[in-house]
């Protein structure tokens, strides 16, 4: 029991997937039925094997890639061994060097293109330390002074 809904639901949930993905399964689609999708002829199952499928294809090619990388680079060495046994000038790789400009301080670069005025800036408060000065106005422990009349020697 098809309706006029499953087309748009199967459509939709083609749609769903990350945007490039999509597109893969499309264009598979197309392939298939002449440059349309003809989403009424197709089944939830069917969709979902081309998904599984389209994945599993890209992942090969993601770890073929990477292999290629690897292998690119062993030959490369490989190369230059064989090329300096002969008497050949070693293959040189172009210098990768990092062409990028030093990135600049953005938060000085900010301050010195829009200033406030003076009435926006906190005040300027340098900061001194003031030390205390000990205070030694205790009474020493020997001497014993009356506190009634002043006299040293009784309490």
């Amino acid at each position: 029991m098809e309706t006029g809904c499953d087309t748009y639901w199967k459509e939709k949930f083609i749609t769903g997937l990350p945007t490039l993905f999509a597109e893969k399964i499309k264009n598979k689609y197309r392939e298939k039925h002449k440059g349309v999708v003809a989403y009424e002829k197709l089944t939830y199952g069917d969709i979902v094997s081309t998904i599984t499928k389209t994945g599993l294809e890209i992942c090969y090619d993601i770890k073929m890639s990477k292999q290629i990388k690897r292998d690119s680079k062993t030959y490369k060495k490989e190369l230059g061994d064989f090329c300096t046994q002969f008497g050949y000038e070693t293959f040189k790789p172009p210098p990768s060097k990092n062409l990028q400009k030093p990135k600049t301080d953005r938060k000085n670069y900010y301050k010195k293109q829009f200033e406030k005025p003076e009435y926006y800036r906190k005040p300027n408060k340098r900061k001194t330390h003031k030390f205390k000065k000990s205070n030694n106005d205790f009474p020493k422990t020997n001497s014993a002074i009356c506190y009634n009349c002043g006299k040293p020697g009784h309490i």
